[in-house]
């Protein structure tokens, strides 16, 4: 082990470590207040500061398709710790409670897109290139549908039509189904890697499903106001981000250019099934809110204008990348007729030179 990484083990426990007590100080002495809320709002900050930084390291040593999972991985952690950071200015610089609808909500919960997208890049099989720049159009699908969904579902609560408990309760039930298909998605490239990829899956999976079920235990306490900044919910949410910072660390050790047999989850086909299900699932939500009458009618028609919208840039979106699957259709279809025709040229030649040795022997058996 080198020292650099027994430097961030220390680190890391030591900062969970020091929540621990305090935490535990808190809710036996009683102590909650400002000091205790600006103590927790910066340990956590660290924490998710380290877990970019592992995230970054993984960058500048690996290259292709490892370089922009750990990009991906590290854009999702920054944005998290972007959201504390607004967190911590509203509670430590403001010195007020952050408020409830918050509208930075809308960065913790977007954070995970970036990692769902990272998990269907499968760094650790072997794939085309071109899988990589349809990659993208990929992303982008999948960024929208979830920008789309928490627009569709928690936004008319907080600028349509203010009710804090429906916010409250649809932003659970979103956050709860982004977490889940998240986890599900690092479940399957877990059970189908191999070697220390198989590893550092396992390590996001278990810091990821620790998170999932502290945030949800969070988010509970805090729908009935008895969540606050320092208390022991905070406990496992510090102990997940350790664990993904760990996990970070752990991949370090994986050698560059290991690369696993094709074992993988036919990425273009599976997420192509991933976008039809997200373009189909959009008249689902118009019907929704046409013909639900316990929706208020404003929301109905916001909802109704927004999937439109949604369907208009999905839809380019689809288009778009069967436009580039066709060009490399093409491309496909030149390069086989090139070498049918090389292969053919080369038989012809073989069949002349066959035929002129066999006059040659001809004539001198004559």
């Amino acid at each position: 082990m080198s020292d650099r990484f027994k430097t961030w083990a220390v680190a890391l426990v030591c900062l969970v470590g020091i929540q621990s007590v305090v935490s535990f100080a808190s809710f036996f002495l009683h102590w909650h207040g400002f000091a205790l809320a600006a103590f927790s709002d910066v340990m956590q900050c660290a924490m998710l500061f380290l877990a970019a930084a592992a995230c970054l390291l993984n960058v500048i040593r690996t290259n292709r398709r490892a370089r922009l999972f750990w990009s991906l991985m590290g854009l999702g952690m920054a944005s998290w710790w972007a959201y504390r950071l607004l967190w911590a200015y509203i509670e430590i610089v403001q010195r007020r409670e952050v408020p409830d609808p918050f509208t930075g909500d809308a960065i913790l919960f977007l954070h995970f897109v970036p990692m769902m997208a990272a998990v269907l890049l499968q760094p650790d099989i072997r794939q085309d290139d071109t899988e990589l720049r349809l990659g993208t159009l990929d992303f982008a699908l999948l960024f929208l549908w979830w920008v789309y969904l928490y627009l569709y579902v928690v936004i008319p609560w907080q600028f349509v039509q203010l009710n804090e408990a429906a916010y409250d309760r649809n932003w659970d039930v979103a956050y709860v189904a982004e977490k889940a298909a998240f986890l599900l998605g690092l479940a399957l490239v877990w059970w189908r890697s191999s070697g220390r990829w198989r590893t550092t899956y396992a390590h996001w999976f278990g810091a990821s499903l620790l998170y999932s079920l502290s945030s949800y235990v969070a988010n509970w306490a805090l729908d009935r106001n008895t969540y606050y900044s320092g208390s022991l919910y905070d406990l496992p949410l510090m102990a997940s981000m350790a664990w993904m910072t760990a996990a970070g660390l752990f991949a370090l050790k994986i050698p560059t250019e290991q690369i696993g047999p094709a074992k993988s989850l036919a990425r273009g086909v599976w997420t192509s099934r991933i976008g039809m299900v997200a373009v189909f699932s959009l008249p689902i939500f118009a019907y929704v809110s046409l013909f639900n009458s316990d929706i208020p009618a404003r929301v109905r028609v916001f909802r109704v204008v927004l999937t439109l919208g949604a369907v208009l840039f999905m839809g380019a979106l689809v288009f778009l990348k069967q436009h580039f699957l066709d060009i490399e259709l093409i491309r496909l279809l030149r390069s086989s007729r090139q070498a049918r025709r090389a292969q053919q040229m080369r038989l012809d030649l073989f069949r002349l030179q066959r035929a002129c040795g066999a006059r040659g022997d001809g004539r001198l058996g004559r």
